[in-house]
């Protein structure tokens, strides 16, 4: 009988031993010495704690669990988990897949469905420890503008850039707004590019190959990342170049682009369409643009801006986003078949995270305060027979509990990789420290005391 493994490997230790290589693999690529960050990478690939933690993330990951396993496995027991781990260290450099089966999926509110392929549990493996690997050398390469990675947790980042693009001191009143939106399936694109692309050995972009020989989709859709995020990250590096066609922020499948007077769309159209058509990919069927005054207001990220004439800059959420939102709440709370405990359970993360999404937007109205929403949820929970008022006030406080606005520094951050960077040199075989280093990044001094070296 096989105990958890969680109680005797040291998963912290695990994750301190992943993140320093990373961290190396970023400054090598950063400072242009790709040889080195290969030889890293192979490191990386065959390290033993990274394959535990890919292994516990791919076994355990509760995101799977709205998907049918292509496997007949739920869970593996620690045997089983060292013997994929041991599959792993054998073939991570020839690695061949199996097929997969194509899965269908739908939305919250069954306005669009999703389909991608579902490999195997321990091609999902390979596809995670791949994923480690190549994942700080193009963090490297790609745009800071770049939101399409954990922009859940850097709302505030992504609202103070476009603040900062559209406030007085940048003349927001004179530009004007270009919104394009992907595809959010990849369909049709040159596989030989997006090889050539990849920062990685060739025994790694071997096996990437035969995935894509198998049928590998690539898609930008922000909702299904945790599910197919080896898809999501080929498709952001197929499409790293989109980043530089001009002063431009993006997310997914969205892409804001910040135009001068002086600037034509037409220029960006053509500029656009070149780059795509030198990765293979049709631009008639994959972009579709947009062209708004930044006065009229426009939506981005189920936000809505506008510019007023004093140079005012206003996000409130999206009237798209607040309807969707409406309807989920009150999908569950007119439901009879669920008690008013399994309500508060069911409502209360739903508006935790609306709430935390929409942390910075003006929620002065009240209609954006949620008050109609709280008394309609209100005389929903005192209509039960078996709750009075002061019982369904607490529980009306239970199901929208505030939360203070998140300020940590964690959340400052697009990259995981993007702290200070700080290098030594060494001086006659022996190591030697800078007595007033600097950022390479951005330049700032920084007490040497607290260099993490």
């Amino acid at each position: 009988m096989f105990i958890d493994s969680h109680f005797f490997i040291p998963w912290e230790k695990a994750r301190i031993n992943v993140f320093r290589l990373q961290r190396r693999i970023f400054k090598s690529v950063y400072t242009g010495d790709i040889l080195y960050a290969f030889r890293l990478q192979k490191l990386l690939l065959v390290s033993n704690s990274a394959r535990l933690l890919v292994v516990r993330f791919v076994t355990q990951d509760s995101s799977m669990k709205k998907v049918s396993r292509s496997e007949n496995k739920i869970s593996l027991n620690l045997f089983e988990k060292f013997k994929l781990s041991s599959l792993l260290l054998e073939n991570a450099h020839n690695w061949i897949p199996s097929k997969g089966k194509v899965i269908f999926l739908s939305d919250d509110n069954l306005f669009s469905t999703f389909h991608f392929k579902l490999w195997s549990l321990s091609d999902r493996c390979w596809q995670c420890l791949v994923k480690l690997v190549i994942e700080p050398a193009h963090f490297a390469t790609f745009s800071p503008r770049n939101f399409s990675f954990n922009y859940f947790s850097i709302t505030n980042q992504i609202y103070n850039v476009i603040s900062l693009n559209l406030c007085r001191e940048s003349y927001g009143l004179q530009k004007r707004i270009l919104l394009i939106k992907f595809s959010q399936q990849v369909t049709k694109f040159s596989s030989i590019v997006l090889l050539k692309k990849i920062l990685v050995p060739r025994s790694i972009k071997l096996g990437i190959f035969r995935f894509l020989r198998l049928g590998l989709y690539l898609h930008l859709n922000l909702d299904y990342i945790l599910i197919s995020f080896f898809e999501f990250f080929l498709a952001n590096i197929l499409l790293g170049d989109v980043d530089f066609i001009g002063n431009t922020i993006r997310a997914g499948s969205n892409i804001l682009v910040f135009l001068k007077p002086n600037e034509n769309e037409v220029y960006f159209f053509n500029k656009l369409n070149k780059l795509l058509y030198s990765v293979g990919i049709d631009s008639n069927e994959f972009v579709t643009f947009q062209s708004f005054s930044v006065r009229s207001g426009f939506d981005f990220l189920d936000w809505h801006f506008q510019l007023y004439s004093n140079g005012k800059v206003s996000c409130i959420p999206s009237t798209q986003s607040y309807r969707s939102f409406l309807m989920r709440v009150k999908r569950i709370i007119n439901n009879s078949n669920f008690g008013t405990k399994a309500k508060v359970l069911k409502v209360s993360p739903i508006i935790k995270e609306w709430k935390y999404y929409n942390n910075f937007c003006d929620a002065s109205s009240l209609r954006l305060s949620l008050f109609f929403l709280r008394k309609k949820v209100f005389n929903t929970f005192v209509k039960e027979s078996s709750q009075d008022l002061y019982s369904s006030k607490d529980l009306l406080d239970r199901s929208f509990l505030l939360s203070e606005k998140s300020t940590s520094k964690s959340s400052l951050k697009s990259f995981p990789y993007n702290f200070h960077l700080f290098f030594c040199s060494t001086l006659n075989g022996e190591l030697f420290r800078f007595t007033f280093p600097f950022c390479v990044h951005c330049g700032m001094n920084v007490n040497p005391s607290i260099i993490p070296f």
